[in-house]
């Protein structure tokens, strides 16, 4: 990852698989970079995957 970046934003409308998502959002935190999703739709998918996210990332868990 780039030294210089201090956050990563993802824009996503759907994921098949949000597993390879997960494995890198959990490395960027890991090196100190927070990853924001910001999720559209209405699929199952969009509405299951929030809920999917774990606490310790969470805003709330500040």
């Amino acid at each position: 990852m780039h030294p210089e970046t201090k956050l990563i934003a993802v824009y996503s409308e759907d994921f098949g698989d949000g597993r390879d998502f997960v494995a890198a959002a959990a490395e960027a935190t890991t090196m100190g970079k927070p990853v924001v999703l910001l999720t559209v739709g209405a699929s199952e998918a969009s509405v299951r995957g929030p809920s999917r996210i774990p606490e310790r990332w969470s805003a709330t868990a500040r």
